[in-house]
Formats: structure tokens, sequence, C-alpha cells
């Protein structure tokens, strides 16, 4: 399937149709414009939904947030892609970027690095606790809309402007990048 929750995983992976088209990126507000599902050229939309506002309680999963944006594209034969923030850039307009993480998490002992200028939590994610639950919350993703054609494509991500792999922020001086990989995880790890 399009998902694997573990990177050593040896299942095949198969390729949905179609394999090439163009998407709607149906960010934030933009979830419930459908007005793209009448373009022939597009093939479906490209939603964009955060950890915390699916589980806000751990173990507890509200999907209606997906399920009803992708109702009508899928009923208009088009398909879906899934794209799941873990972090995000505080600084963009919509206030859920702050909290991308549900709160339970740090509740349970996971780390995060708090961002000052943007006010925004971004996690360790090399934690292992935030690991352990990050890693089942994509098993759940996968039990919920792997078996499902209209999905073609899971992108679980850290959202670029955050990944410990590129600080764009940083360049605006904030030092998020240093105070990042300084942070200790629950078990005492940091950033490497």
């Amino acid at each position: 399937g399009p998902l694997s929750s573990h990177a050593q995983d040896s299942r095949p992976f198969k390729v949905r149709q179609p394999a090439t088209g163009m998407l709607f990126y149906a960010k934030s507000h933009y979830m419930q414009n459908t007005e793209a599902i009448k373009n022939p050229y597009i093939i479906g939309a490209f939603f964009q939904i955060y950890w915390s506002q699916f589980e806000k309680e751990n173990g507890v999963y509200d999907w209606s947030l997906l399920d009803n944006a992708m109702k009508p594209w899928t009923d208009a034969g088009k398909k879906v892609v899934l794209r799941i923030f873990w972090s995000a850039n505080g600084a963009w307009p919509d206030p859920i970027n702050k909290t991308p993480t549900p709160k339970w998490v740090w509740d349970e002992g996971a780390k995060f690095c708090f961002d000052e200028p943007t006010q925004t939590e971004i996690p360790l994610m090399w934690d292992a606790i935030y690991k352990k639950y990050a890693f089942r919350v994509i098993d759940e993703l996968e039990k919920r809309y792997d078996s499902n054609e209209n999905v073609l494509l899971f992108d679980i991500t850290p959202g670029g402007e955050t990944s410990p792999y590129r600080f764009s922020m940083n360049r605006a001086g904030s030092g998020l990048q240093a105070r990042f990989q300084a942070m200790e995880a629950s078990d005492g790890t940091k950033y490497s």
C-alpha cells in the first residue's frame, strides 16, 4: 500500500492510478473548496491536516475532517492525497500551525523545542516517546485509509520550515536550529 509504518517494511509498493496528474492543494480553509473538482485536468485534492486535529485525546481518532473533505472529491471520481503534518511553521496564518502535535503527547513526556518568535511547538522527532505515538498514528492511518483506492498516497511530513534538515526560519537569525539541536529528548539524547 501507499503507507508503511516502518522504513524496513518489505511489502511491495503498489502504484495507484492515475500515477500522474495535477492536484488541488487543499490546505487550511481550502479543504472545503470544491471548485477544482469541475476542472478535468485536476485528478484530485492534496489535503493537509495536522495530527492534533484528528487525535485530540490519546488513542481517540476523529477522522471526520478528512472524511468530509474527501467525500465530494471521491464522489466525483477524483483521487486524494493525505498530507499529515507533525510540525509546522507557526508564522503561517492558521493558528493550528503553532500546535501541530497533540498536547497529550507532551503530557506523556515527549519533548519539544518552543520557538518563542512564532509561539510554535516543534517536536524532537528522535524522542522515544514521541516516536512511539507518531508510529502508532501512522499505523492507524494505514488501518483507516490504505484499502481506499481513492487515496493515492500519504505524505507524512514534519513541515519543511521546521524540520531538522531545513530551518528556513533560522535565516532570520532566530537561533531555532541551534536551540533545537541542543535540546534533550525524554531519554536525554540530543539531535545527531
